[in-house]
């Protein structure tokens, strides 16, 4: 074949111009993923490592299990990395914006502000769309522009077409929802790549209308999701939540002045059962404080409590393992042993202390942070064995070798 006589070579140099797309190397196109925090240390984790931009996120689950709190705390904390003027490696800018659609007219400005968002900066954009539609193609159009960092869609459940919106109740639509959903999916996913943008929809439970199939008495009628099957395939991580219990504090009624219990706090099991950015099926326990939102400080502590560097005994917190590293201030409790370890008793009288102490507690989370960063990079460095062929003389040699050389009891040989 003569010298520049290759079709395909003419092929893929014009493709970007005929087909509007690059072919090539890999490495060269695709980029490796990055993440924006959600503002929680466990759910970061579950995920593997936040919300990744270019991506599409579903996070859903039943009413008041943490959904919207995830995705108003992801908000802040990226407004307040383009307030600080943005990041270079994660390609954030400081006009960047912010974009929540709150299809639900339901947004709780108090409870928004609470979790660290800035309503009135300029990197918050809010519109309450009335159907799909609408808030659909305006999306699409603010992508472009290069600008928007985060969309939020509060919630699939409550985005309404245009056409059921103007037919009369009752009228039959079915799967029209759906149908919109699929189409707008489709040109979503590849917008957002190009735009190196975020997506979150926010979406519900609910009762399944297809009963079909024997179902025994006391078993839970089967459940789905709103917006239709699409969701589930162009969602690159999809997240579940569930309430396991509530917490409770005691307070003084105003209208009876007696003491009495009410919930003060929710913990909330959160499972990806979805990820195509990071191993899927990782779980995770969050707590969500009532107006406060998710409390990474309890977590922060699950973490120290798991390496044990703190301890946890006869309802006390030990800090002695790390009170070389400044977290057991004279004003903690020690006990009159030779040893002095200090503590302190009750976890409510910790989580007071946190908020009486704030350098202490963002120490305790940086460190724990840190701790959970290490572990992660461990567990992605544990490589799987190498299948052992019986005539693969180097792989029996190499093997022979290490038993040898291992003598520590029951030592997991990671790499062969």
């Amino acid at each position: 074949m003569a010298r520049g006589d290759d079709p395909l070579a003419d092929l893929l140099k014009a493709a970007e111009k005929k087909y509007n797309m690059t072919v090539g190397s890999m490495n060269a196109i695709a980029t490796e993923t990055v993440f924006l925090t959600t503002g929680n240390l466990a759910i970061d984790y579950a995920m593997g490592g936040g919300i990744p931009l270019g991506r599409t996120v579903e996070l859903f689950g039943p009413p008041s299990s943490g959904k919207t709190t995830t995705a108003l705390q992801a908000a802040a904390e990226l407004q307040a990395v383009i307030k600080a003027g943005g990041d270079e490696a994660k390609g954030i800018k400081a006009d960047d914006v912010i974009l929540y659609l709150d299809y639900e007219q339901a947004m709780d400005k108090v409870y928004a502000e609470a979790l660290g968002l800035d309503l009135d900066h300029k990197s918050f954009l809010f519109s309450q769309p009335d159907t799909l539609e609408d808030g659909a193609n305006f999306t699409l159009d603010a992508l472009k522009t290069g600008r928007v960092r985060l969309v939020i869609f509060d919630s699939v459940a409550a985005m309404n077409p245009s056409a059921k919106a103007e037919a009369e109740i009752g009228k039959s639509l079915p799967a029209i929802q759906a149908k919109l959903m699929k189409d707008f999916g489709v040109t979503l996913n590849s917008v957002l790549a190009h735009a190196n943008a975020s997506c979150i929809f926010l979406n519900h439970l609910m009762v399944s209308m297809d009963m079909g199939g024997a179902r025994r008495p006391g078993m839970p009628p089967p459940t789905t999701t709103p917006g239709g099957a699409s969701v589930k395939f162009f969602a690159s991580v999809r997240v579940q939540y569930n309430q396991i219990r509530q917490n409770k504090g005691t307070i003084i009624d105003p209208l009876s002045n007696e003491k009495v219990e009410v919930p003060t706090s929710t913990d909330v099991k959160v499972k990806v059962i979805k990820n195509k950015v990071a191993p899927p099926f990782r779980e995770a326990v969050v707590r969500v404080r009532f107006g406060k939102g998710f409390d990474n400080f309890w977590t922060s502590l699950q973490v120290l409590l798991a390496n044990k560097k703190i301890r946890y005994e006869a309802g006390r917190y030990y800090f002695h393992e790390i009170e070389g590293e400044g977290f057991a201030p004279e004003w903690m409790a020690r006990l009159s042993t030779g040893t002095k370890r200090p503590y302190i008793h009750g976890e409510a009288a910790i989580f007071e202390r946190g908020d009486q102490d704030p350098d202490w507690r963002e120490g305790l989370i940086f460190l724990a942070t840190m701790i959970a960063k290490d572990n992660v990079e461990a567990l992605a460095k544990v490589a799987p064995l190498k299948p052992l062929v019986e005539d693969d003389e180097d792989v029996i040699q190499e093997l022979d070798d290490l038993l040898e050389a291992e003598t520590v009891p029951g030592k997991h040989i990671a790499e062969i």
